[in-house]
């Protein structure tokens, strides 16, 4: 079975192993600490250092803006191999006794085995960082294993305050929390890489003393850095630099603080002796990991309980941010979309006022031109009073009948127009048969040759202003004609200018009403979200104040076994 291996392997691998031992093989560097606890800068020093890094790193972060110099793959499947498991890389309870005995373990080191061949290559000497390893460390001396690559391990240790505090600035995670979460990764990572050939960091030391911190690496290893001349010196000072650390807390205040777990300060109190070199038995810590685990029967349920409700509450904010967001956008484009209908609708309501001017100038073009009609026609008072009533009637009747109203006026003032010439002519062919002798008389009487050639001239004259006068008519036939045509294509773009004017005026009020609706479901969802908002900071309330009862009871049964354990030392020194 996989787990029976790593025991085994466990039992037969040195306490130490050589790197001048292990001849041929290739050796890793395998970097165990929580988050924010140096492991970045830890492992970027290791690089400069000669330890191959891997291929496709992690990209930086506002966090971490130098970069967490951790591969992405690798990481990634750790992530997906924690979820599978039911945890994740914040939880604090332990992972299965028996998963690796199961085929997913089998399944997920295949997988890691692919990928340390693409991130590594063929490397003599790599180093692998993820805070997740602290979790992991059976799972990769398994992978390493059947590899043939020997495990070495570094776990830096910084003041768990300093921890907690970096934690609940990057994660939002309560302070108490990013203690626990320190303390459960630090006793583990130890736990598990014990029998191996490791080393203790201190974080201060390496940013302040980084060339002791390499140095005793290198000897707690036994691995010699290739890369350790003037330009991986300089490129290690320029790297370091204090300023990134944003927390600072001194190890005599941690230990003055009366109100934290006194598990986190004994821990850090074994942890700074094993990086000076003296490390303490491990009974106690032993004994803690045992208490740790049995206090998290209680609290972690707690704990599940409070993250699932947080994550919940987290997944409905975003979602209610999304939908709030799509409202906004949805309402800023239907408000762009009004801006230009705006524009529209004015430019129409322009083009209708300047169509209607135009109507008016051809209505008084028509009515100008009955004038001058009625002038040619025969004068009489009927006349000019009925075209007073046709002018009169043009003035109060609407757009679609003015046209019909002033055709008929013309029609009537030319047919008055054609008639008059007519009967002119038959009055003076009448009077002038009447005086005419008969026969062959004519000649014989000059005076009435001379009238008879008079109103013959007469006659052509009459004939010729006739045919000037149907000419005339034609003409002002094909004027009225174009006259009217003139008005009827401008009123039709009057009805198309009130039909783009109702589309217009349509639209807008669409807008107007779909503009209603998204600020009616824009107040709606952000009552539901201040609703279920205050309903989880209640929630989380009740939880927190659970928590305070859980952790009185943390305290009573801490000081139990400190009790116990000081009774069980007295009878030993007895």
């Amino acid at each position: 079975m996989v787990e029976t291996d790593v025991h085994e392997a466990a039992k037969t691998q040195p306490a130490i192993a050589s790197a001048q031992g292990e001849t041929g093989k290739s050796h890793a560097i395998l970097v165990l600490g929580v988050h924010r606890s140096g492991t970045s800068a830890m492992t970027r020093v290791l690089g400069f250092c000669g330890a191959r890094m891997p291929r496709n790193l992690m990209g930086a972060a506002e966090i971490n803006p130098r970069g967490f110099f951790e591969s992405q793959p690798i990481f990634e499947l750790h992530d997906r191999l924690l979820s599978d498991l039911g945890s994740s890389w914040h939880d604090l309870a332990p992972l299965p006794d028996d998963w690796m005995s199961s085929s997913l373990a089998e399944e997920y080191i295949d997988k890691m085995i692919a990928l340390v061949r693409t991130e590594y290559g063929d490397a003599p000497l790599f180093v692998v960082k993820d805070p997740r390893i602290c979790r992991l460390v059976p799972f990769w001396l398994v992978v390493l294993e059947r590899m043939d690559i020997v495990p070495h391990f570094v776990l830096p240790i910084r003041n768990p305050m300093e921890v907690a505090a970096s934690l609940e600035v990057a994660e939002n995670i309560d302070p108490q929390h990013g203690l626990l979460l320190w303390l459960n990764g630090v006793l583990q990572a130890e736990h598990d890489s014990r029998g191996y050939a490791r080393s203790f960091v201190g974080y201060e030391s390496l940013l302040s003393n980084w060339r002791g911190v390499v140095e005793k690496m290198s000897s707690d290893l036994s691995v010699a850095f290739p890369r350790l001349g003037r330009r991986a010196s300089a490129e290690i000072d320029s790297f370091l630099d204090t300023q990134l650390r944003h927390h600072s807390i001194s190890a005599d205040d941690f230990q003055a603080r009366e109100d934290l777990l006194a598990w986190s300060k004994t821990t850090f109190d074994w942890m700074s002796m094993a990086i000076s070199g003296n490390p303490l038995p491990t009974d106690e810590i032993d004994q803690l990991q045992l208490a740790f685990a049995e206090a998290e029967k209680a609290f972690g349920p707690v704990l599940a309980r409070m993250q699932i409700a947080r994550e919940e509450a987290n997944t409905a904010v975003e979602e209610m941010s999304r939908e709030l967001k799509g409202l906004n956008d949805e309402r800023d484009q239907l408000e762009a979309r009004i801006v230009p209908l705006s524009e529209d609708s004015s430019e129409v309501q322009a083009r209708l006022q300047a169509k209607e001017v135009q109507v008016a100038e051809l209505v008084d073009c028509i009515k100008l031109m009955l004038v001058w009609i009625a002038s040619r026609a025969s004068g009489s008072n009927s006349s000019s009073e009925e075209l007073e009533l046709l002018l009169a009637a043009m003035d109060s009747s609407d757009s679609a009948s003015i046209t019909e109203t002033a055709m008929a006026g013309l029609r009537r003032y030319q047919a008055a127009s054609d008639r008059q010439p007519q009967v002119d002519a038959a009055t003076r062919q009448h009077q002038t048969i009447g005086q005419m002798p008969l026969g062959p008389a004519h000649a014989e009487r000059p005076e009435i040759n001379s009238e008879y050639e008079q109103l013959r001239i007469e006659f052509s004259q009459a004939k010729a202003e006739s045919e000037s006068l149907r000419d005339e008519k034609a003409e002002r036939e094909n004027q009225i004609q174009l006259l009217a045509a003139q008005v009827g294509e401008k009123q039709r773009l009057v009805e198309e200018a009130f039909d783009e004017l109702a589309l217009a005026e349509k639209a807008n009020q669409d807008l107007r009403r779909n503009l209603g609706d998204s600020d009616e479901k824009f107040e709606r969802l952000s009552t539901k979200a201040r609703e279920e908002l205050e309903a989880q900071l209640a929630r989380n309330q009740t939880l927190e104040e659970n928590l305070g009862e859980r952790d009185q009871l943390l305290r009573e049964k801490n000081n139990e076994l400190e009790a116990d354990l000081n009774s069980k030392q007295n009878r030993k020194k007895i």
